[in-house]
């Protein structure tokens, strides 16, 4: 009896991407008047991780930046034409993660200020649950030491796994919110053999993005016309002894802000460095 070898293949990485999924969670933001009866708005991605005796969701900053700074609603609509004036900003409230059929505010955001090039670049936010939300989240996994890779060097093999919620995949119409992943293998990227990208070794990683080499399980090309909602998702390596290691958070897609084939994400170490700051 011969071994279908892709069959097995195709298990192992599916097996991957399914423990990923223990570890990772779709972001909300809801804040209409009558939020508990309005679908929210998917708006990012969040990996939890669990530092000493802290719990976590990290994800993007730029994610949260627009409610953390009460930016305008709409840009092109005065205050005075809200029945409620502070219906005009975004804010913090109500932004949350739909689990288990249930809605979960966040009530504490630590976010990086990505005014300043060296924070664009770095581009993390850290949520800080309370102690009843991760009981809550008895289902999920939190990430901790060893499933962490400092210092990771880059290598150019397809061994990076990418798992995030793209906003126009969440199925917001029916009576609960049906979350679809995006799953993605792809390899890394030597930023000193491309030219023109913003990206600092200090900081940063490099995968490779190329939209029409996405495909399903069945070699098809999967339809989707923008990765937006997966920011702040996690980037792992499997490395050549067979285990899976957070490496990274995504925070840019290079197509849409600088049109190169590549996603960038800020080091494991450098959101480390955050959270110990965070608690000290």
């Amino acid at each position: 009896m011969g071994i279908d070898i892709k069959r097995i293949c195709s298990k192992i990485i599916q097996d991957n991407f399914d423990r990923i999924s223990q570890y990772s969670i779709q972001l909300f933001h809801n804040d209409m008047p009558q939020w508990e009866s309005s679908p929210p708005e998917p708006i990012g991605t969040g990996v939890l991780i669990k530092y000493e005796d802290n719990h976590f969701i990290v994800s993007a900053a730029h994610v949260l930046q627009p409610y953390a700074t009460k930016q305008k609603r709409n840009p092109y609509r005065e205050e005075s034409e809200y029945d409620d004036p502070q219906e005009a900003f975004l804010s913090l409230e109500n932004m949350g993660f739909y689990y288990n059929g249930f809605y979960y505010p966040i009530k504490e955001v630590t976010y990086t200020n990505i005014t300043g090039e060296v924070e664009n670049l770095i581009d993390i936010a850290v949520i800080r649950l309370e102690i009843e939300t991760v009981e809550e989240l008895s289902g999920k996994q939190f990430v901790d030491y060893n499933l962490i890779e400092f210092n990771h060097t880059i290598t150019t093999q397809s061994r990076y796994f990418v798992y995030g919620y793209p906003a126009e995949w969440t199925d917001l119409k029916s009576t609960e919110i049906v979350q679809k992943p995006l799953e993605m293998i792809t390899n890394g990227i030597d930023a000193s053999t491309v030219e023109g990208v913003k990206f600092d070794a200090q900081y940063n990683l490099l995968i490779g993005y190329t939209p029409k080499s996405l495909v399903d399980e069945d070699g098809h090309v999967l339809d989707i016309s923008s990765p937006n909602g997966i920011s702040g998702c996690g980037l792992w390596y499997l490395g050549t002894d067979g285990q899976l290691k957070l490496v990274g958070i995504m925070t840019e897609n290079k197509i849409e802000k600088e049109g190169m084939p590549f996603m960038m994400a800020t080091q494991i170490d450098t959101v480390i460095g955050i959270l110990k700051n965070r608690i000290d």
